[in-house]
């Protein structure tokens, strides 16, 4: 079922609740929470009125140096070719040598392949900015970027996050979880 509040994503609002920080392990600060009584402690001061997809389509490569933290409150139109799909949790695009991490509010129905168009909430990720609360359409599709190839040392900068990459090893083992498959390597520079 659907939340209440998900047709509030994009509309400024003042809310009533108890605010709780949030701290990462080594105690930096990482955001904020507010714990509501109810939906009625929501009062709406502006919903988004423009359609999000009618805004100018910005180049993936460009919200690299974009402050996630500074987010706006409007949406932001980007578009790339679906690479992979993340459980239920959303999906990663690419344009180019630029790539990004999508999380939609609901399970999202795309495969790789898929050309899309998007428009989300910039967040800080661990490495890129992501998008949150994103919706998207299929636009149709398009061939897959060809995979870069890149050594463990390559992947530890954290350059290629959210691109299509290829990395060559020794499988040592495998292991399942509830939403995804992880496979461990050694890789051919450490062998």
């Amino acid at each position: 079922g659907h939340s209440p509040g998900e047709n509030l994503v994009g509309a400024e609002v003042r809310l009533r609740g108890v605010y709780g920080a949030i701290f990462s392990a080594q105690g930096r600060f990482l955001g904020m929470r507010l714990w509501l009584s109810s939906f009625d402690d929501i009062e709406v001061e502006r919903q988004e009125i423009d359609e999000p997809f009618d805004k100018p389509l910005r180049a993936l490569g460009s919200l690299l140096g974009f402050d996630a933290r500074q987010s706006p409150l409007e949406r932001i139109h980007v578009a790339g070719v679906v690479t992979q799909v993340a459980a239920g949790k959303g999906f990663y695009i690419q344009e180019g040598a630029a790539g990004l991490c999508v999380r939609t509010v609901e399970p999202p129905s795309v495969q790789p392949g898929d050309d899309v168009e998007v428009a989300g909430f910039p967040a800080l990720g661990l490495w890129n900015p992501i998008l949150e609360d994103a919706i998207f359409r299929r636009r149709g599709s398009k061939p897959l970027p060809d995979p870069t190839t890149i050594t463990p040392t390559m992947a530890a900068s954290g350059n290629y996050d959210a691109q299509l990459v290829r990395m060559e090893g020794v499988l040592l083992e495998t292991s399942h979880g509830p939403e995804d498959h992880v496979l461990a390597l050694r890789a051919a520079e450490t062998m």
